[in-house]
């Protein structure tokens, strides 16, 4: 067949000229053989088309651009990088299990919430209840010095400066009998034991009756002395 040739409309500066001609075949089965048919440009691009279902253009350009830089065709890489072909199937199963009991431990946790919802929508009967709660048994009065203790109690902590009873030769006594002790603990235990001590001396009336022996031995010699100044004279 005759192909009519035309100059190109272009400038010469801007015209793409060829410098490679390709040739395109199909391979075919014919009587239990395999045959190649040339065929032309367009027709090879239908033909891709028509089997890949997808533009096939690019591809063919991408095939010319390899032959002519190289003249080798490139190597189809698709399929070779994939990160699941590389797990075990263990791995697969561990996974799979996985996501299945978080879809379980989820749904059981919006049930719960649900039920919560339906159950917490106010009622005459829900209201009754508290109106009278609030009226037989109200909350108990706290200082303002109390509550904030409560609130702020998990986070104090007790240092040495807060602990002088650790000087204490008696208390370190006791601490070196404990095993595995920690500071908090000993502070803890120095505390309790300073506490016990006083108590025992506020509410023993033997101490009581000693310390008020010894103080009126010390106030007898100068009434005395007095007693014989005021004779004597």
């Amino acid at each position: 067949m005759v192909i009519q040739r035309r100059r190109n409309r272009n400038p010469e500066e801007e015209a793409a000229y060829h410098d490679s001609t390709y040739s395109y075949r199909v391979r075919i089965k014919r009587d239990n053989k395999v045959v190649e048919i040339p065929v032309c440009y367009k027709a090879f691009l239908s033909i891709l088309v028509f089997i890949l279902v997808f533009l096939a253009k690019g591809k063919v350009e991408y095939l010319q651009k390899s032959l002519k830089e190289t003249g080798l065709a490139p190597k189809d890489k698709r399929g070779k990088h994939c990160a699941l072909t590389n797990k075990s199937e263990q791995q697969i199963r561990r996974l799979q299990t996985e996501n299945e009991l978080h879809k379980r431990k989820a749904q059981t946790f919006y049930d719960r919430k649900r039920e919560a919802k339906k159950r917490g929508k106010t009622t005459t009967d829900f209201e009754a209840i508290a109106m009278d709660f609030q009226k037989n048994e109200p909350l108990q009065w706290t200082s303002k010095k109390t509550f904030i203790c409560q609130i702020y109690q998990p986070m104090m902590s007790i240092t040495l400066d807060s602990c002088p009873w650790l000087e204490d030769v008696r208390i370190q006594g006791k601490l070196l009998l404990e095993k595995d002790l920690k500071f908090s603990r000993a502070c803890e235990i120095a505390q309790n034991m300073e506490l016990t001590q006083k108590e025992a001396k506020q509410f023993n009336p033997e101490v009581k009756t000693h310390k008020m022996m010894e103080r009126s031995q010390t106030i007898q010699p100068g009434s005395q002395n007095t007693q014989d100044d005021g004779t004597k004279g």
